[in-house]
């Protein structure tokens, strides 16, 4: 859907948004540059509370297993036997065992016969007592490898008297045999590593560190699960990259399923292969992250709401002379020419502003000038007799009142339809093209589906910035009639005229065939009958002169015959041409192609007389002038029209340069036209002559 709207709107809209951009591309930036530096923060407490506990780990373990190395190297502190043992009570040895609140149990194993003695912390005394192999077989194993590596180990979690604890176990040397003192370590003292919380901070409300072992499982109680020691897994990508000899940090998910900032690392006291892991939930973290955010939309909004009113004051500012212009445009496009605005300023907007009145003065002014043009030329063009159509390529774009009276069509019947509804076109090029200036004659279309003739002058114009053609029709439908009447009149004349040659021809045939060829035959009979009587002397004489009569004789015969063939009235006009073509090729050598097969019979002497006439005509021009060697003669009967096409291969003539035709190229067209028919005369250099006449054959009631 298309929004219209102002230059004020549209200028509000595009500051707002261009604020909105830049506010909204800064926030953005701001809100994830805080973001990923109070993560990275975090990631630099978690791995300072990791180190620091991974320190105190290892370090309290150096402690402890330098304690017990010591507690087992010092002499006549435990004494075995067999069947009793008793621990020297020394103050030493208290000091030793209540001192640190980490030592569960102590034991001492045998080995000699791995006799197990042992005593809980718990108990004021200090003796001990004596347990079966079977009671802990934990603690035999953990002897058994003490003795054969005869050095201090620490030794992972192992449940003793149904509690979990860390074994640290030392070789006793002191005796002739090798026994061995385990200390049993208290979780206690490892959660107090781990749970404790650290005065500088870095596991806020959600944060912990916690152990996991090679099994997975946890080495320390979790500040979140109630008995977690031992029984929670912890499969997490930071254990497993941990275990993979990865130090790192990420944000995963714990062991509770909950997204976690992680810092994790392996750790290896002696023996011992565990991986430590301080972490905090990562909604404690995004807490100030969010809150920034809060403060970051705020701001926004005010900076936002801050543009929008900036911005709908610069629009005023801009949009309030452009309003004025916009109204005094209006006015000026409703015809209130003149129309002109106050200048406010000296800036674009001011020049825009004087240059508007400017122009407002100049279309007022030219205004005047082209109405005042549009009069004249709307008077002339609605005064003129002459139809005039304006058309672009056939469309009709403006017709004067001469169309309407002359075609019986409205204008809106004409307007923006194809010119073809009202004229005859002889040839669609000639509106379809480019329009050029063209004078001819056609058809003009009425309504009723009545034509009458046309004379029409096409010419290029100018129109609305546009070249279009401009048709002026003028009605010849008098002339038509008038040059009608004058061809009658002259067909009449002519027709009389030769009727009046051809009457005179027979009349001049009777004579010199009925007196001087009856006169030329009685000499030639006279002389017949002098030869007779005839000498020697005179007998060359009577010769000559019977020689002479009878070319006289034959002389007087043709000229006869072309006054008045009687071929025609004795032979028809189809052997009577083909007599004429027999006598041209023996008379002149050109060869005839003579061709009447469809004639049957012609009833009118006269169209017969015209025809051979027009035949006779047309091959003594090309004895006389053609210079034709072959011709070619066809008489065609159709049932309406008879058609004489005469061709030759002369030497032609131009006929762009040929200024008049000769009598007999004359003589031809008008036996025609006034037998109502019409005819075609074609030539060009080295082409010979082609005519075709087509006479129509009149009506037997």
């Amino acid at each position: 859907m298309k929004l219209d709207l102002t230059i004020r709107e549209k200028l509000v809209i595009f500051y707002i948004a261009l604020g909105f951009v830049a506010v909204s591309s800064l926030g953005i930036y701001s809100f994830m540059s805080v973001r990923d530096a109070i993560i990275n923060r975090s990631f630099e407490q978690l791995t300072s509370v990791r180190e620091v506990k991974k320190a105190r780990l290892q370090q309290f373990f150096h402690d402890r297993k330098k304690e017990t190395e010591l507690l087992a190297g010092t002499p006549n502190v435990f004494i075995l036997s067999d069947t009793n043992s008793h621990i020297i009570n020394t103050t030493q040895v208290d000091s030793f065992l209540l001192k640190g609140n980490y030592i569960s149990s102590i034991h001492v194993v045998s080995g000699k016969n791995s006799q197990i003695f042992s005593k809980k912390i718990s108990q004021d005394n200090t003796s001990m007592s004596k347990l079966s192999e079977s009671e802990d077989s934990c603690i035999i194993s953990i002897a058994q490898q003490t003795i054969r590596n005869q050095t201090c180990h620490i030794f992972d979690y192992t449940l003793i008297y149904g509690e979990h604890a860390i074994c640290i176990a030392s070789p006793i040397l002191s005796n002739s045999n090798i026994d061995v003192l385990i200390l049993a370590i208290s979780p206690r003292a490892i959660n107090e590593i781990m749970l404790e919380k650290n005065s500088f901070g870095g596991l806020g409300e959600s944060g912990e560190s916690y152990i996991v072992g090679k099994d997975f499982t946890m080495r320390s109680s979790s500040r979140f699960k109630i008995h977690s020691l031992h029984q929670t897994k912890v499969t997490s990508t930071a254990v497993i990259e941990s275990f993979n000899n990865i130090t790192g940090t990420s944000i995963i998910k714990d062991y509770r399923g909950i997204d976690v900032l992680s810092s994790y690392s392996p750790i290896q006291i002696d023996t011992l292969e565990w991986v430590i892991l301080a972490e905090i939930d990562f909604k404690e973290v995004m807490i100030p992250v969010f809150n920034i955010r809060n403060d970051i939309i705020i701001m926004s909004v005010f900076i936002l709401l801050m543009l929008s009113a900036f911005a709908f004051f610069i629009s005023l500012r801009i949009t309030n002379p452009l309003m004025k212009l916009r109204a005094v445009a209006l006015e000026i496009a409703k015809g209130n020419y003149g129309k002109t605005i106050d200048k406010e300023s000296n800036d674009e907007v001011g020049e825009l502003t004087e240059s508007f009145n400017h122009m407002s003065i100049q279309i007022m002014e030219q205004t005047k000038i082209v109405r005042e043009r549009e009069k004249r030329l709307h008077h002339f063009y609605q005064a003129t007799t002459d139809g005039i159509i304006l058309h672009n390529r056939g469309t009709i774009i403006l017709i004067n009142q001469a169309i309407t009276n002359l075609t019986q069509f409205k204008s809106d019947e004409l307007i923006q339809k194809h010119i073809s509804l009202c004229i005859v076109l002889p040839n669609p090029d000639i509106v379809n093209s480019h329009p050029k200036k063209i004078t001819f004659e056609s058809d003009c279309l009425r309504k009723d589906g009545t034509l009458f003739p046309v004379e029409i002058i096409e010419n290029p114009i100018e129109y609305e910035g546009n070249v279009v053609g401009a048709m002026v029709i003028r009605d010849i439908s008098e002339r038509r009639i008038s040059e009608r009447r004058l061809q009658e009149e002259r067909n009449k004349r002519v027709t009389s005229f030769i009727d009046g040659q051809e009457d005179e021809r027979k009349r001049l045939s009777r004579e010199l065939h009925d007196g001087i060829g009856q006169s030329l035959i009685g000499i030639k009979m006279r002389l017949e009958m002098l030869k007779l009587h005839e000498t020697e002397k005179n007998s060359d004489i009577l010769e000559a002169v019977k020689s002479f009569v009878n070319q006289t004789i034959q002389d007087v015969r043709r000229v006869s015959n072309n006054l008045m063939p009687s071929v025609l009235r004795d032979i028809g006009l189809k052997l009577a041409i083909q007599k004429l073509c027999d006598e041209t090729e023996k008379n002149t050598g050109i060869a005839i192609h003579y061709d009447a097969e469809t004639v049957t019979k012609i009833p009118d002497d006269r169209i017969k007389s015209y025809i051979y006439r027009i035949t006779q005509e047309a091959i003594h021009n090309a004895v006389k002038h053609s210079k034709a060697s072959e011709m070619s003669i066809m008489l065609i009967q159709e049932p309406t029209k008879v058609r004489l096409i005469i061709e030759d291969n002369g030497i032609g003539f131009d006929e762009a340069t040929l200024t008049h035709r000769g009598n007999g190229l004359y003589s031809m067209q008008e036996r025609v036209s006034i037998l109502h028919g019409n005819i075609t005369i074609s030539s060009s250099p080295g082409k010979g002559v082609y005519i075709d006449a087509r006479i129509p054959i009149p009506k037997t009631i």
